[in-house]
């Protein structure tokens, strides 16, 4: 079987929520780090942050600290971002699935940063067909395990459409 976008999407959202998952510090790839120093809030602040948009997804079980071979899949997929030419399609592809990682909305970041909600979906799905293409060119092995994680979510996304009514159909982005 060869490589799709949607499992290429499936390993970058995984590569994103191992990045979520690492611990603060200098654990952090090099190219995603920062000078500033670390900022301690007080009380009255963290406080006064509840309920408000900042805290949007934080109130989530504490997942443990991601496994040395997520980490490894996390920097392959890393590796892959430099196949997509075009800088905004890679952004694209980027800010989905850091959105889909941390829980948060597509739609919503789009709105935030000006970008059409469709060409936004689109230039995705063109950066991710890339990557799967390019990945098919250099003849990458595909792990079983994304196949069949693939096929899992795409299986329940069908049996929940049949449950709802609506139309039975693998979506084109399942996640």
């Amino acid at each position: 079987m060869n490589w799709t976008s949607e499992i290429v999407i499936y390993r970058l959202i995984r590569a994103a929520d191992t990045m979520r998952r690492l611990p603060g510090g200098r654990l952090r790839p090099a190219g995603f780090t920062s000078a500033w120093p670390a900022v301690r809030d007080e009380w009255a602040d963290q406080l006064a942050r509840v309920g408000s948009e900042e805290t949007r997804g934080r109130d989530r079980v504490r997942q443990s600290p991601p496994r040395p071979g997520e980490i490894d899949r996390m920097y392959q997929c890393m590796d892959w971002m430099t196949q997509v030419d075009d800088l905004e399609h890679r952004k694209a592809l980027m800010i989905y699935c850091r959105d889909k990682a941390h829980g948060w909305r597509f739609s919503r970041s789009c709105k935030k940063l000006g970008w059409n909600r469709r060409t936004a979906y689109n230039r995705k799905d063109k950066a991710a067909q890339q990557v799967a293409s390019g990945l098919n060119n250099k003849s990458v092995p595909l792990s079983q395990a994304d196949i069949d994680a693939v096929a899992q979510m795409t299986a329940n996304h069908m049996h929940n459409n049949a449950k709802t009514g609506s139309r039975a159909h693998p979506p084109k982005a399942w996640i």
